[in-house]
């Protein structure tokens, strides 16, 4: 035993096996679509979902991992090493959005799969666990399995009903992080692709993650006076839909003056990703719904950001030197959280800190260039953000191509993704061996890290 470490660990990852458990994986909601046609369609408690959750369960048990099981909303849990030992959890999640790429989750989970083998194999001592969360895309909330497993959303048991019931899981209990394993968790590690451009930018191959962005859902309604388009005259209008273009557009300049500067807002960004309220085209919407969603990787700004918004939608605008959201007829203005909100997560440094080391070896580079790694926050949420508020938590990014995710196009090179499978088992095994802090002589000199 005195023999194993974590480059010998390192060593004996299978690239060649990770690739091609991805490339099966990505056949379960494959889809044909995008340029490279490797287009998947994948959402939580459809068939195609289901049938990759039990595909994972195979490969536990190839993994050597024991006590397999589903549970009742879908999430998967498998572990390995001593049971009486706190166990290193891995994984991510392999639900899809409607037109998804096939590595958004399903990364993590191979790489912890992966993980699992090469220490069960080696024989090593301790304790690892692989966890496929349920809809961390959010056909029924936002980070669904990982929110529930950290017991902060009960879980959505009757919206879920009829999935649950075609995978025969109604009778299954669900998994909680206190109770799930007796010794409990030393940590969770996380990798996933990074679902942006600044990875390929900087020519980096790894991204070690600083923190996690929290988000916040609000929708705003508008109510009017629903009427005809043509019979109604300007000044007895009250348009509703025209209001929340005026408060989306007001509400966008206010935050991009307090957001001017990147730092100001520690990099938040917004967006509005929907507006409802069309009835027909002779018709004047006297309803409207504006959904208003922005992160960021502290709270501060996101509590800024929902000041503006709320003060935005307040009756007396003019106190705020704002023009009202009606030039005739008023329209009233509410605001609501749509979804409890996901807080922000900073990283584990100790946990952070073995993934740094990892990603060093498998990625040396002399300063800014190929195969380096980056030191960021995630600007995408992820499961490892509410499990980071039960236990220490770290993540490792590789590169998306072109920035591309939620796409039929995303990818990733598969130099990157051999390179990331290297990292990840590294990290596994450094924090399960407690060798983080010990760098090969041949690499230490080279190993940099390029600042964020």
């Amino acid at each position: 035993m005195a023999s194993l470490t974590v480059f010998a660990l390192m060593e004996a990852t299978n690239t060649t096996r990770v690739l091609e458990h991805l490339n099966e994986l990505r056949k379960f909601g494959g889809t044909g679509g995008g340029k490279r046609g490797l287009g998947v369609s994948r959402q939580a408690l459809t068939p195609p979902d289901i049938a990759a959750r039990e595909w994972v369960m195979a490969r536990m048990a190839d993994a050597g991992l024991a006590r397999r099981r589903m549970d009742g909303i879908g999430t998967v849990y498998g572990e390995g090493g001593d049971p009486s030992a706190p166990s290193l959890l891995m994984g991510s999640h392999t639900d899809s959005q409607p037109e998804g790429g096939w590595l958004d989750g399903a990364l993590g989970v191979v790489y912890a799969l992966e993980a699992a083998r090469v220490l069960h194999e080696a024989g090593a001592p301790g304790a690892w666990s692989v966890i496929d969360f349920q809809d961390e895309e959010g056909r029924y909330n936002t980070l669904t399995g990982s929110r529930v497993f950290a017991r902060h959303l009960p879980p959505p048991l009757e919206e879920m009903a009829d999935g649950r019931a075609r995978a025969g899981l109604s009778a299954a209990p669900v998994l909680y992080w206190d109770s799930a394993r007796p010794a409990g968790f030393s940590g969770y590690l996380e990798a996933h692709i990074e679902q942006g451009p600044r990875l390929e930018a900087a020519n980096a191959s790894l991204g070690v993650v600083t923190a996690v962005v929290g988000l916040r859902q609000m929708r705003v309604s508008f109510l009017g006076r629903q009427d005809h388009a043509g019979g109604c005259e300007m000044p007895e209008r009250a348009d509703a839909a025209l209001a929340a273009m005026r408060y989306a557009s007001g509400l966008d300049a206010a935050l991009r003056r307090v957001c001017d500067a990147p730092e100001a807002c520690d990099g938040a960004v917004w967006t509005f990703p929907d507006l409802t309220g069309f009835v027909s085209h002779s018709t004047i919407p006297g309803e409207a719904n504006l959904t208003l969603q922005f992160r960021a990787p502290t709270e501060a700004p996101m509590e800024e950001i929902e000041r503006l918004a709320r003060s935005h939608c307040e009756a007396d605008r003019s106190a705020l030197g704002l023009p009202p959201l009606s030039h005739a007829r008023p329209v009233r203005c509410t605001i609501v959280h749509e979804r409890p909100p996901v807080r922000a997560a900073p990283m584990d440094d100790e946990m952070r800190s073995c993934v740094e080391a990892a990603a060093r070896i498998a990625a040396p580079s002399a300063g800014v260039g190929a195969a380096g790694t980056l030191a960021m926050p995630s600007r995408a949420v992820h499961d490892a953000s509410p499990v980071a508020t039960r236990m220490p938590a770290a993540m490792l990014f590789v590169p998306s191509v072109g920035g591309v995710s939620h796409s039929f196009d995303e990818h990733t090179h598969d130099k990157d993704l051999a390179l990331g499978a290297r990292a990840f088992v590294g990290a596994a095994a450094g924090i399960v061996l407690q060798q983080c802090a010990a760098t090969p002589p041949e690499l230490g000199r080279v190993s940099t890290v390029i600042p964020a």
